[in-house]
């Protein structure tokens, strides 16, 4: 936290608050220097921590595209869905349109979330 702090002692800090719970501390500064001193704050706190147990993966490291990889098509880009939606497109004037693989990868992907104890099941 020191390297953190020691953005603050050039500027002119109009309040400084810290919550009950020691986890929050507020600093009132010039508008002008809040875009600058986030930007050092976050290079310092999570930049420099990457990837861990608490805090996950970074941005970056989630969603930052690969080079060489063609990105991943939507399900209704596929030739013989994109039929069906046009098929469903004249015979109806609205729809809600769902894609059942689409939907089963959603509910596994926030099933495979480990920070969840148990989930209910239908």
């Amino acid at each position: 936290m020191g390297s953190a702090f020691e953005l603050f002692q050039d500027q002119k800090i109009y309040l400084v608050t810290q919550a009950a719970n020691d986890l929050n501390f507020t600093f009132v500064i010039d508008e002008a220097q809040g875009d600058r001193l986030v930007h050092q704050l976050h290079e310092r706190l999570i930049q420099g921590i990457g990837s861990d147990k608490v805090l996950g993966p970074t941005w970056r490291q989630l969603f930052a595209e690969q080079k060489g990889a063609a990105p991943p098509m939507n399900w209704w880009e596929e030739p013989w869905k994109r039929r069906r939606l046009m098929d469903i497109a004249a015979r109806e004037s609205a729809a809600f349109v769902y894609d059942a693989a689409a939907l089963d990868g959603a509910i596994a992907a926030v099933q495979g979330v480990r920070s969840v104890k148990r989930w209910p099941t239908p």
